[in-house]
């Protein structure tokens, strides 16, 4: 799996300054007027541009999204449905930015940043030579690419640990962990699932999330739009987990993955996606994160070609949304590099894999 890192679009910038006018006289004998003074030369004003970004945070001095800096300074942030400050934040975590794109375009304020974790609950089994873990009868893939929080590795992880998983998912549906954090006192009985709901069954009151049953019988709807289920919805539920079931409790809150059915999302609007791209169709669609992509005959493709676009790799998409509220790609930058933790020099390129490995740094 690839990573995405920065990048710059260039600005084609203008300067406007007036021009002044000059004295004029009558004859020799009228008395001269004095002249005009030419004004100050301006820069205009471009207002920032309202946007939806979704994708992982991949740095900090800001926090850098889809490659995008932004201020989070005045942004109301939550993690897991819970009020939190940007300390809280982690490389690795998939988030969601409500906020302006400044007219440089790697710039930008938010005013929300909501993220979700795919999974918190107790490991079932761990089989590092797989490289995957099951947790909540959930498998989820260990990747080179995964972030765990400080001082901890795949191999320090142990059976009956609550962890924390951000993920991608992958084309068929397995969790990609991009990020695992060991969960500090955890809530006896309370786990949680976020992603897409699928097999919708509204007489029995289940479906499944991530291929785990969810019974929300007990639960209430009242958070999300029309207070109403639907398949391909993403959704976090919280609860406990009777007879391989998912028991849900309280509120099923719609999750901060579904830009679909985000409240700022419209059509026209300015959004950003990156992840995993998965269920392509070439030439018409795809998608990345929980956002369904459209292409057009305009739709740019940076970092490769039209052909290179394949299910598993990483993208980046740049565009507006529809009357639908599916994403309008207007550039897609594909990337082929591994990941980064801090900001770094390029140590190698391998241009038959298309490649770059850097310092294990991050930007």
């Amino acid at each position: 799996m690839k990573y995405p890192i920065g990048f710059t679009l260039l600005l084609a910038g203008s300067l406007v300054s007036c021009g002044g006018g000059s004295g004029n006289s009558a004859s020799s004998a009228q008395p001269q007027t004095p002249p005009t003074q030419n004004p100050a030369p301006t820069t205009p004003v471009i207002a920032s541009t309202p946007t939806l970004t979704q994708g992982m945070v991949t740095g900090f001095g800001s926090v850098i999204v889809n490659g995008i800096h932004y201020d989070v300074g005045a942004a109301a942030i939550e993690v897991d449905g819970d009020v939190q400050s940007e300390a809280e934040l982690a490389v690795g975590q998939f988030v969601t930015i409500e906020g302006t794109l400044s007219p440089d375009g790697i710039h930008g304020t938010a005013k929300k940043l909501k993220s979700d974790s795919r999974l918190v609950g107790p490991i079932d089994s761990i089989d590092l030579t797989a490289g995957v873990i099951v947790a909540l009868g959930v498998s989820v893939v260990i990747t080179a690419d995964t972030f765990f929080e400080d001082g901890l590795t795949a191999e320090a992880l142990k059976v009956g640990d609550n962890i924390r998983i951000c993920s991608f998912t992958d084309t068929d549906g397995t969790l990609v962990a991009t990020r695992i954090d060991l969960k500090k006192s955890p809530t006896p009985n309370n786990v949680q699932l976020a992603g897409k709901v699928t097999d919708l069954d509204t007489t029995a009151q289940t479906f499944l999330l991530n291929g785990k049953k969810v019974d929300y019988s007990k639960a209430t709807l009242n958070d999300l739009p029309a207070k109403t289920l639907a398949n391909d919805m993403a959704v976090r539920v919280h609860g406990a987990v009777v007879n391989d079931i998912l028991v849900a409790a309280g509120n099923v809150h719609l999750s901060a993955m579904d830009i679909k059915h985000h409240e700022k999302a419209e059509k026209n609007l300015h959004a950003e996606a990156g992840g995993l791209v998965s269920n392509l169709i070439p030439g018409t669609s795809f998608t990345v994160g929980e956002a369904k992509i459209l292409l057009t005959a305009d739709t740019k493709i940076e970092g490769g070609a039209l052909g290179d676009l394949a299910d598993g790799i990483m993208a980046k998409v740049r565009g507006t949304m529809d009357a639908d509220k599916n994403l309008v790609a207007s550039s897609i930058k594909l990337i082929f590099n591994v990941k980064f933790e801090d900001e770094g020099v390029v140590q190698a390129i391998d241009l038959e894999k298309k490649y770059v490995y850097p310092e294990r740094r991050c930007f």
